[in-house]
Formats: structure tokens, sequence, C-alpha cells
């Protein structure tokens, strides 16, 4: 069963009643060139959203809680909460 445009908004605002929404910064930004020069270098590349959303968890000490462990166990350092699929 696909979720209607309404189940999505109220999945998203559900969310985000108890996330905090962090900033791209310019320190985030440096660490995701960072992360970007090592995958690269170990061809090993992810798309740069995911980049940038480690690069945001690295820069904040944060867990990243995520369904994709495979791609994002490509980055040192990382630390990595798995969700059970649904």
């Amino acid at each position: 069963m696909f979720a209607t445009d309404g189940q999505k908004r109220h999945d998203v605002q559900a969310i985000l009643f108890w996330a905090t929404v962090l900033p791209l910064t310019s320190d985030t930004a440096q660490r995701a060139a960072a992360v970007y020069r090592q995958l690269r270098s170990q061809n090993q590349m992810i798309e740069m959203r995911n980049i940038l959303i480690a690069a945001t968890a690295l820069v904040h000490s944060l867990p990243l809680m995520t369904l994709n462990v495979g791609h994002f166990t490509r980055i040192d350092t990382l630390q990595l909460v798995a969700l059970p699929q649904i």
C-alpha cells in the first residue's frame, strides 16, 4: 500500500515534531569534502546527498540511523544505527 500525499505530509510532520533539523554549515561542507575525497580515492563513491548527511552526523558527533547501511559503512568513523525494515 502506498501512502497518499496527505499521509506523507503527516509522516514528515510527525518526524519533525521530535527531530532537530541541523543546518548545512561551513564545517559540515568541509567535512563533506573530506569524505568525498576519501570515497573517491577508494573508488567507493556514494550520492552527494548521502555524503552531506554523513558529514552532518560526523560534525555533530551523532550516530546516523538509516536503512541504507551498505553505503554509509564506506565512511570511516561514522557510527551507524541500522533501522529495521518495516
